[in-house]
């Protein structure tokens, strides 16, 4: 009887204490969705995590999913993490510089993928780690934040490096066999020492690595923040194939979603991501330990100039959730746009009392009458107007006040 052949990847992280729990959930991600048949062996540098933590990790494992712990001693980094200080980039740890040692720390790998502790992968990653490299020292994807000017990187430019791509680091394919042939760890630290540098390691792996890369699709490392920065079409057309309708089947496409930016879905109760972080967390090793999520609204408003814009209420409304949106003046109109922009809810009216001046969209408040809807949404920047328009809904629509949300 002829025994199944076990196909097998090689992943690798890098943690300090901040990153465990994300670590570990990305990890679980990992292994959920593992193809029948293959299996991963799963390497953890942990840069000063007590013992109590990093044993989290080993609850993974499985004959499947087998874990290597590697722990190492961060003085010589941390150093010099203050000598090449990031130009105002200060969520990144210092741990982010083993990247630069993986090739000579896993000897025993020819090649491996490497994932930031903030992914979450929704896909065998079979298909990304049998690419082949041929004399490419890596794999990775284009930053969705770039611009390109001239036919130059703008990321790549500000850090005084000349390339027309410049790639994101917290997903890559290493071609370490290559990369310890040609002492590359050797020219990531110098380089990290002697040059400019606006991220911890990634313009230090742009400028040494250059274009000996390949160009992996959007797919393998589609970053959170992009929402930020474009509507649902526009990530449509410019990250897949402009068939999706909303960020739900863009996220649906993704083989890795990449939790990138400062506020994290573990942290804040941020749309879409927090729900998928809590996904896997809640079957993780961790799972006893309740998550309280913060409002990511008020951060978010208290980061940019007070009434020009105004931030959609996510934590108050589910996704998918019918609302009615009452008033349309400025603030009405931002919330309008935000959910036009990202179809994270169903806004099945938009009323206001003054409905025959406004556009056409707008209707008469009568409206509520003959619609279903779960809630209310006052766009109304003056607390004591949107006060008086939620008395009215309650007087004249009976309308209960647990429906009506004035922000």
């Amino acid at each position: 009887m002829s025994s199944i052949k076990v196909r097998k990847i090689s992943i690798v992280y890098v943690t300090d204490e901040k990153y465990v729990i994300p670590t570990c959930v990305s990890m679980l991600s990992v292994k959920d969705n593992l193809a029948k048949g293959c299996m991963a062996e799963a390497y953890v540098i942990c840069d000063k995590v007590r013992e109590c933590l990093s044993d989290s990790f080993l609850k993974l494992q499985d004959e499947n999913f087998r874990l290597h712990i590697i722990n190492v001693e961060n003085k010589a980094y941390s150093n010099l993490a203050k000598l090449c200080g990031s130009y105002g980039v200060n969520y990144v740890t210092a741990s982010a510089l083993f990247k630069f040692n993986i090739c000579e720390i896993l000897q025993e790998e020819d090649k491996v993928i490497y994932l930031d502790g903030d992914t979450i992968v929704l896909g065998n990653l079979e298909e990304l780690y049998n690419i082949d490299l041929e004399e490419n020292y890596v794999a990775a994807v284009d930053d969705q934040l770039d611009k390109i000017i001239d036919g130059q990187s703008y990321m790549a430019a500000k850090a005084d490096i000349c390339l027309e791509h410049y790639f994101n680091s917290g997903v890559m394919l290493f071609n370490l066999r290559k990369m310890r042939e040609d002492a590359i760890c050797t020219k990531l630290i110098d380089y990290r020492k002697n040059r400019k540098n606006y991220f911890m390691d990634q313009d230090t792996f742009n400028a040494v690595l250059k274009n000996n890369r390949k160009i992996l699709p959007y797919k393998y490392n589609f970053m959170t923040t992009c929402i930020d920065h474009y509507e649902a079409c526009e990530i449509s057309e410019r990250f897949f194939d402009g068939h999706q309708s909303g960020i739900d089947e863009c996220i649906q496409c993704a083989v890795i979603v990449h939790l990138t930016g400062k506020y994290k879905p573990w942290e804040y109760n941020i749309p879409w991501f927090s729900a998928l972080f809590l996904e896997y967390y809640n079957k993780s090793p961790f799972s006893k330990e309740e998550i309280q999520l913060k409002s990511i609204t008020k951060v978010l408003q208290d980061a940019i100039d007070v009434g020009s814009k105004y931030i959609f209420p996510y934590e108050k409304i589910q996704k998918n959730e019918k609302i009615i949106l009452y008033g349309a003046g400025r603030i009405g109109k931002m919330y309008y746009r935000q959910i036009m922009a990202t179809g994270y809810c169903e806004i099945v009216g938009w009323v206001d009392s003054d409905y025959k001046n406004k556009n056409s969209l707008v209707q008469s408040p009568d409206l509520i009458k003959s619609t279903r809807f779960s809630k209310i949404l006052i766009g109304i920047g003056a607390q004591h107007i949107a006060e008086e328009v939620e008395e009215f809904l309650v007087n004249k629509y009976q309308i209960d006040t647990k429906s009506i949300i004035i922000v």
